[in-house]
């Protein structure tokens, strides 16, 4: 009988210290809740790598979705952008990515969603062991819009920003250039004219940067697929740390495998 209690209380506490531990330490990808100033819930989706014991700083992916995406599900930026790359790598992949979800489509600085973003990004920092030293941008679409905005208004809060198929406005480009930054665009898109990532990318050469560009010849709005499989993509944003600007590129290096996002979708890198 008192094996039984003993056995008994050993389990009701291991439920009890369960309850407060495993929200922490749970791995893969994770559905909060971020409750604003009005008591108001809003759902997003955090990837924790399955290695992930809080011991040690993660670097941290914070990816805006494109107008498709919008909604307070919470769980539809999963299923595009770099999520289903994630996911195929799911035991692998070693970064925190958050998802958030924009309810309008726009992720712009001054609007509710990118105020709330900062925000939802402010509470996974306190929650979880992340390195603040290696916090990344990118963004799809609207999402890459809302990418060149929020690091126009929070210049010293990304190591690194990869805008894909968006724009943004090029007078920011004195204000950003010393972030590094991979952009991404198809030649061919008919939904974001390509002229919107040259204009940014001119820009930023014109004050001094030195951002890595690359443009699909044939390739349409959602290219983000071929970027996001990109793997030399994911080894230079691993480079990158704040105050380290590790952007300069040599393009068409021989042996170079970064030439070709993709064996079916040639890319032309543009440098200066």
């Amino acid at each position: 009988m008192k094996k039984l209690l003993c056995v008994s209380g050993f389990a009701l506490l291991a439920g009890v210290v369960g309850y407060f531990i495993v929200p922490w330490t749970r791995t893969g990808f994770i559905q909060r809740i971020y409750e604003d100033a009005e008591e108001i819930e809003w759902k997003y989706t955090l990837f924790v790598p399955a290695e992930y014991k809080g011991d040690r700083a993660y670097p941290l992916l914070m990816y805006l979705h494109g107008y498709g995406a919008r909604g307070v599900d919470g769980n539809k930026p999963t299923t595009d952008g770099p999520g289903p790359f994630i996911r195929e790598r799911e035991k692998t992949f070693d970064m925190l990515v958050l998802f958030p979800q924009s309810e309008t489509g726009s992720w712009e600085a001054d609007t509710e969603d990118g105020q709330r973003v900062m925000a939802i990004l402010e509470e996974v920092v306190r929650d979880y062991a992340v390195d603040r030293q290696r916090i990344y941008l990118t963004g799809t679409s609207a999402g890459g819009f809302g990418v060149w905005s929020l690091a126009a208004r929070y210049p010293h809060k990304w190591a690194a920003i990869v805008p894909i198929c968006g724009g943004g406005d090029p007078h920011s480009a004195k204000v950003i250039q010393h972030i590094p930054c991979w952009c991404f665009h198809g030649a061919c898109d008919n939904v974001i004219d390509v002229g919107q990532s040259r204009r940014m990318i001119a820009a930023l050469r014109a004050a001094g940067a030195s951002p890595r560009y690359t443009e699909y010849p044939d390739g349409g709005h959602a290219c983000w697929g071929h970027a996001y499989a990109t793997p030399e993509l994911w080894h230079w944003l691993r480079r990158q740390r704040l105050g380290s600007n590790q952007s300069s590129f040599h393009p068409f290096l021989k042996g170079h495998g970064h030439v070709h996002a993709a064996a079916t979708l040639p890319s032309r890198f543009d440098a200066p």
